[in-house]
């Protein structure tokens, strides 16, 4: 009796469940194969013959130099040397100059040749110390005329000449220069004339560690400020300067990818240049000579 009982208490549930099964079911879900695929990506190979004239890059170039009482000798060979090279600077990039240095021809003083045209040729008429060059300098482009004279798109080279070292650190004279020149570390190369080391400079007052510091951490050149003759010296950073000045390419076409850089033919690391839309620009690193053949195989 109990059993029947059960049985006839749970048959409706049975029912129920028996219609809900009935009214379940699986949906069919298909996905869409068939879109078509995105075009290939279109391919390009330009070449650039780098050529150095005065229609190149532009190239900002401010020397600084130690007016203090040893410096006679060397403000003497920087007389000696500086108008012809401005002036072959002139011939091969797009140049302006800034001398930060006390005007006159004669001790430890420097002045700009008066025949260089005044609109791409400046000096700032301030007697340097042997330790507060970058000090001073610092000071000079965070106002007028030095703060508009020079170019925020131009590669900038610096140079400093003093037989002593700096009162600043290499760290605080980089943060200070990107901040002034708005520019990027990697459009900044400072070079100096220093005191190597006792035994290579004896004529030094001081090792300028500083400025090989600055040297190292912006692709930057060293010479020696105890050399008899500046000529070669000279000669090299003219070489050094145009070759920094003529960095930068622009393509047709954005970029989409880059399939390699040559220089001369030779395959360039990818950590040796970078793009951005059209434009490629070599790091300092590259070695570039007028002549050179610069070619970019790329996606688009």
């Amino acid at each position: 009796m109990k059993k029947y009982f059960l049985l006839v208490a749970f048959a409706p549930l049975i029912i129920l469940f028996q219609n809900c099964a009935s009214e379940v079911a699986f949906k069919e879900v298909t996905t869409n194969l068939s879109s078509e695929a995105p075009p290939p990506l279109e391919t390009a190979s330009e070449s650039f013959k780098v050529s150095f004239s005065n229609q190149s890059a532009p190239l900002d170039m401010v020397w600084v130099i130690d007016n203090s009482g040893s410096m006679g000798q060397e403000a003497e060979h920087v007389r000696n040397n500086l108008t012809s090279f401005v002036n072959e600077l002139n011939k091969s990039t797009n140049f302006r100059f800034l001398l930060v240095s006390r005007k006159g021809s004669m001790g430890t003083s420097v002045s700009l040749d008066s025949s260089l045209n005044p609109n791409s040729h400046l000096q700032i008429d301030l007697n340097v110390g042997s330790t507060n060059g970058p000090d001073l300098l610092i000071n000079a482009l965070g106002n007028e005329p030095s703060k508009s004279f020079l170019r925020k798109e131009s590669k900038k080279i610096i140079v400093f000449v003093t037989d002593d070292n700096s009162s600043k650190s290499a760290n605080f004279i980089i943060d200070s220069l990107t901040q002034k020149l708005s520019s990027s570390l990697q459009d900044i190369s400072v070079n100096s004339f220093i005191a190597l080391s006792k035994e290579e400079s004896p004529c030094l007052a001081k090792e300028g560690q500083v400025y090989k510091d600055l040297a190292s951490a912006t692709q930057g050149s060293i010479y020696n400020i105890c050399s008899t003759d500046w000529t070669s010296h000279f000669s090299d950073l003219i070489d050094v300067s145009v070759s920094k000045a003529i960095r930068r390419f622009t393509l047709t076409k954005n970029v989409n990818a880059v399939h390699d850089v040559r220089v001369d033919g030779k395959i360039l690391d990818k950590a040796a240049y970078s793009i951005s839309g059209k434009v490629l620009t070599l790091h300092d690193d590259v070695l570039v000579y007028e002549h050179s053949v610069v070619t970019v195989n790329y996606a688009f």
